[in-house]
């Protein structure tokens, strides 16, 4: 019966409440089965969770979407394929802008916390070199239609030695597929391939075609969600160098040095941001494609894409930045010698004169310090600035005369006229006073008060020029003015008058401490609330607040007055009819009692209830025990109150960071009580908390070192970080680089990416490398020693020649000429040291039309060197001249006493197996012959050979590759390897005729005949004994004998023979009919075949025609788009 039925249970419930059910354990059907593959199968499992337990590479990037840098996107594919199509649509969807020509990185604000720099990948090998070092997300294009290329296959390779970064794919032209069946299988095959090279589940994205010069919105917009979520790798080799991608540079040579020598050394500074480690001010740097550089100088600078600082939660069109400084976007575009600023509308109208001169003009729309603002400011100049220097005055003294600029006699300093000063209302400096003008004191306070905030946030005043200062400070004291014809002085009109007014401006200037103290004249009833959200507006204007203590808070609690008067007059200095505004029966009400809520402000007051808390009690930190001024211990819950009186005065963050110090302390305790509970039952804790104790200990160690380090350098200021820390990644820096060929300035081609990459000493040093290495298997051809490659390791590529080893059992690195076909083997080279374990790729020509594969090898660093020990095997060859019983005269070996004496004691060989010994050179005979002893009797047509091996010397050659110096992409040229000069001049290949193969002939040795003593064979057995019959000479009796037949035996014999002759013709002839037939049906096939093989060829060719069409007609529309 399967399963239990409802009776079943029912009657196991009744049997259970009766107690009457019996427990059936069966210790055997619980227990293991096979202990031995149990065992086996634990083993395996801990084993494989020990392999996945690592501490994590450490990410770089600062969690501040501020602090940075934009994540670089690499779009890549062949020529064709849609790669700027996809730039451009990405742009559209991003900030609604329209991208005419792309050149170089174009950085966009992708989200309120997210930038992106896209990056266009051109197909030279030594650009996919560079894009593939720095790339934090690859987008890999392909046009669907004809299907995966070659330098998709290369630059997949390129990446995964350089560091495999995040990779998607994008495939287009899905709108030229005919049927959805052919799609379908398409799309199947391509994923098929695409995950097989990359791994399983990797993103693609199909775009089906294009509207209007872009992609469909809604594919693109899938496309931005994926780059939007993608989490990028940390990779080794940028997380311990920094590098810039430059935006853009500028030369900097002065023209006069650049007019005397134009192929002089240039001066050029670079822009971009730091990526990767930190950028120090010492570390030199290589500028990839140029070659290696010392940093002149660099600082930093405003960011020109910031990330919009906005309290929304998504990111609105008009925040949408873009900073594409290459592609002439915006109003800033770059050339190669100047730098164009684009003003949109070149006719701007005042709006004074739009408007009319009686209205008032408020430029609060426009900000002076906003691009805008500064470009109309410019328009506003009437002339240059040495008209300017010309008209300007400077005023040495308050109330004396004016100095105008070119006047240097007394009677043109007489005769000229004070400078009046003009009203400054606009940039808040206190206006002209003239004669008969109503003062108010209060407009005097206000604007004094708001000199006084205003001065230091405001750069404009600061830059005013000093005769514009002198002016207003002396108008402000003497306002001297002359009537035409009357001749009287203006001081002498109205004195009285004047009097007032200059005692209204001092006091003025003066600091009145009453309007500090109790505000100014208007008096303002602020409520608590009102309070309360001045204070939360101010928070973000103001850089210090001022910090109500608990006793403050207290006093205003107990108060509980819901408004009160702030900006009252002191009634002590209050005179005339101000004084009526004060009502002395408010303080001395009992309903209000606004004197007893100050009373505690007062020394009279009662301090003793408050500053217990603050200045008597103190608290144990380990026990939590609070004790009184006299020592009296306080309960444990006493400070609650002080706690709710900090979390009042703390923001969102810090109550954040206080609540989750609190829950973690919690958790900590009550993790420990756990514990003990657990340890004081005896049992233990879980093998995985013990295996991971250690590797967590490592996480947090370094958790905290990392904060330590981000909080060292916080109370010293940006000045200091930036010298002690270096410039981190995310800031936008100005690098300056004295001494660049003029070459590439000359021959600067913008398309191409430029990247600054940081040196460690270690990478300075020229030396020998040793590698392991292997010949892609997808090149054409082997690799031979000694022929240029063109390696790419860290930031470099250069070309050297390497010597390939292969190392034997007993650690000797052996030579060999040429690569093995499907095996690793050893290459040693001469060029900058790297780190071990650093990536290697190897390509054997930049430049040309390369058919095939063009990555030659890919292998990694080993170790580095001054030498490394190489040797090459060398037979020495001698002959023998005289033999004795085991001795032997050997010459020819040798051409030397000396060079037998260098081999004494030597081992040497004969062809047939016996070994020997060299002894001592022979003074009579050939030179270099010596005597010699063998393990046996040699013959003299033995041949001696001696195994040497010859140490193999490196060739030093380092030659880098400066592509950006070369006038286009196919210029730089490098070594080239003999067999390509050889086919390029049609110089015939030298033969050695030694390295000929010739022809083995090898005659028959006749060996004599074995002679054993009679008396030997006669002591062996019969089966050992030699047997030698001789030949005879004589036929035998069977032979010799004589045979005579009867006629019964005649006849027979010659019937047999009658019958053996006529079934002989009978398969003669058969035989001559099937040859006959053979050869006819043979006829018969030849001429079908013949015309098969006419119907297969014009096949064929049809065939090709609509190959060829198809591929010029594809070509020709990849130009048109190109």
């Amino acid at each position: 019966k399967e399963g239990r039925g409802a009776k079943e249970k029912k009657k196991d419930l009744k049997a259970k409440k009766e107690g009457s059910r019996k427990e059936r354990h069966n210790h055997r059907a619980f227990s293991v089965a096979n202990i031995v593959r149990t065992q086996r199968t634990i083993q395996r499992n801990l084993d494989r969770s020990q392999k996945k337990e690592y501490v994590p590479q450490k990410d770089r990037r600062s969690s501040d979407p501020d602090q940075s840098p934009p994540s670089l996107v690499v779009i890549m594919g062949p020529k064709g394929v849609g790669k700027s199509t996809l730039i451009r649509s990405l742009v559209k969807i991003y900030t609604n802008q329209n991208l005419t020509t792309i050149t170089g990185p174009v950085t966009v604000v992708t989200g309120k916390n997210k930038r992106i720099t896209l990056l266009e990948c051109p197909n030279h090998p030594a650009s996919m070199l560079d894009c593939a070092k720095i790339a934090d997300l690859v987008l890999l294009c392909v046009d669907a239609k004809f299907g995966f290329e070659m330098e998709t296959f290369e630059f997949l390779n390129i990446l995964q030695t350089h560091g495999f970064p995040k990779v998607m794919g994008v495939f287009t032209h899905l709108d030229q597929f005919r049927t959805a069946k052919n799609l379908r299988k398409t799309k199947k095959l391509l994923k098929q391939r695409f995950w097989t090279e990359i791994y399983e589940g990797a993103k693609m994205f199909y775009f089906s075609g294009i509207v209007n010069g872009k992609y469909l919105k809604n594919e693109v917009k899938q496309l931005t969600l994926f780059i939007s979520r993608v989490k990028y790798r940390p990779l080794v080799w940028r997380n311990t160098h920094p590098y810039v991608l430059v935006d853009r540079h500028e030369d900097i040579t002065h023209p006069n040095v650049t007019d005397k020598d134009p192929k002089c050394d240039r001066s050029i500074t670079f822009y971009g941001y730091v990526r990767g480690s930190h950028l120090k001010a010492g570390m030199k740097v290589h500028l990839i494609g140029v070659g290696d550089f010392n940093m002149s100088h660099i600082s930093t600078l405003t960011d020109p894409c910031p990330i919009p600082e906005k309290d929304d939660k998504t990111l609105k069109k008009k925040d949408a930045l873009l900073f594409a400084p290459l592609s002439n976007v915006g109003a800033v575009s770059f050339d190669k010698d100047a730098i164009y600023i684009d003003i949109g509308r070149s006719n701007y109208t005042k709006k004074q004169e739009f408007e009319g001169d009686n209205n008032e003009v408020s430029d609060d729309e426009i900000d002076p310090e906003e691009p805008a603002g500064m470009l109309k400011g410019l328009q506003d100049i009437d002339g240059a600035v040495d008209e300017k220097m010309d008209r300007s005055a400077l005023r040495l003294y308050r109330g004396s005369k004016a100095i105008e600029a070119g006047s240097d006699s007394d009677e043109e300093r007489d005769e000229g006229s004070l400078v009046s000063s003009t009203s400054a209302n606009d940039d808040g400096r206190r206006p002209e006073i003239h004669p008969g003008m109503k003062v108010d004191k209060s407009d005097y306070d206000e604007e004094a008060s708001t000199d006084v905030s205003e001065e230091p946030d405001s750069d404009a005043e600061s830059t005013e020029g000093s005769d514009d200062d002198m002016e207003d400070k002396s108008d402000d004291e003497s306002n001297y003015d002359t009537e035409g014809g009357s001749g009287e002085m203006s001081w002498k009109r109205d004195i009285t008058k004047h009097a007032v007014e200059s005692f209204l401006v001092r006091q003025a200037s003066k600091l009145n401490l009453q309007e500090y103290v109790y505000g100014s004249n208007g008096a303002k009833k602020v409520t608590d609330d009102q309070g309360e959200d001045d204070g939360e507006s101010s928070d973000d204007e103001e850089f210090f607040k001022l910090k109500k203590s608990s006793r403050d808070k207290e006093a205003s609690n107990d108060s509980k007055l819901s408004e009160s008067v702030l900006t009252e007059n002191d009634s002590c200095r209050v005179t005339g009819n101000e004084g009526g505004n004060s009502d002395v029966g408010r303080w001395l009400s009992v309903d209000s009692a606004l004197i007893e809520s100050i009373r505690d402000k007062f020394v009279t007051g009662n301090w003793g209830a408050n500053e217990d808390d603050d200045l008597g009690s103190f608290e144990d930190l380990e026990t939590g025990e609070r004790y009184g001024p006299g020592g009296e211990v306080l309960s444990g819950d006493g400070n609650s109150d002080s706690e709710d009186e900090s979390l009042g005065e703390m923001n969102d963050a810090e109550l954040r960071e206080y609540h989750a110090k609190k829950k973690a302390a919690q958790k900590k305790a009550y993790d420990q009580d756990y514990d003990e509970e657990n340890i004081a039952k005896g049992s233990q804790s879980k093998d995985e908390d013990v295996e991971n104790e250690y590797l967590e200990e490592l996480k947090r160690q370094k958790e905290e070192r990392l904060k330590r380090n981000e909080t060292e350098f916080g109370e010293e200021g940006e000045r200091a970080r930036l010298r002690h820390e270096g410039f981190r990644q995310g800031l936008y820096c100005r690098i300056q680089i004295d001494g660049v060929p003029h070459s590439f300035v000359e021959n600067f081609n913008p398309n191409l990416p430029l990247v600054i990459g940081g040196l460690t000493p270690q990478e300075t040093n020229l030396g020998l490398t040793r590698c392991r290495i292997k010949k892609h298997r997808w090149h054409h051809r082997i690799l031979k020693c000694n022929d240029p490659l063109i390696f790419s390791i860290g930031w470099r590529r250069f070309q050297s020649l390497p010597t390939y080893s292969t190392e034997d059992e007993n650690g000797r690195h052996r030579y060999l000429k040429y690569t093995p076909e499907h095996m690793h083997c050893f290459a040693t080279f001469y060029g900058p040291q790297a780190a071990p374990n650093s990536g290697i790729l190897a390509i054997q020509r930049l430049s040309g039309n390369i058919s095939g594969f063009r990555i030659a090898a890919t292998g990694v660093v080993l170790e580095l060197n001054a030498s490394f020990p190489v040797v090459k095997k060398l037979k020495l060859v001698g002959t023998p001249t005289k033999i004795y019983k085991n001795t032997a005269f050997i010459s020819g070996m040798f051409n030397s006493d000396l060079e037998v004496s260098r081999f004494e004691g030597a081992s040497i060989r004969t062809v047939s197996g016996i070994r020997g010994q060299v002894k001592k050179a022979v003074r009579e005979g050939q030179p270099g012959a010596f005597r010699a002893t063998f393990e046996d009797k040699i013959l003299l047509s033995d041949i001696v050979f001696c195994r040497t091996w010859m140490p193999v010397q490196m060739k030093e050659y380092y030659n880098p590759v400066t592509n950006h110096l070369a006038s286009n992409e196919e210029s730089w040229r490098g070594m080239k390897p003999k067999a390509q000069l050889q086919i390029e001049t049609n110089i015939p290949i030298e033969v050695n005729p030694d390295s000929i193969y010739k022809p083995i002939d090898r005659p028959d040795v006749k060996f004599n005949k074995l002679n054993i003593p009679k008396k030997l064979e006669e002591a062996l057995p019969y089966a050992s004994k030699h047997k030698n019959e001789s030949k005879r000479n004589r036929k035998g009796y069977v032979a010799r004998r004589a045979v005579v037949m009867e006629s019964s035996e005649k006849k027979k014999y010659s019937f047999l023979q009658a019958l053996n002759s006529i079934r002989n013709e009978k398969v003669k002839i058969r035989k001559e009919k099937k040859e006959a037939k053979r050869i006819d049906q043979s006829k018969k096939s030849a001429k079908k075949e013949e015309a098969l093989l006419a119907i297969r060829k014009v096949a064929k060719k049809r065939q090709y025609r609509a190959k060829g069409k198809r591929e010029k007609a594809k070509e020709n529309k990849r130009q048109k788009v190109g």
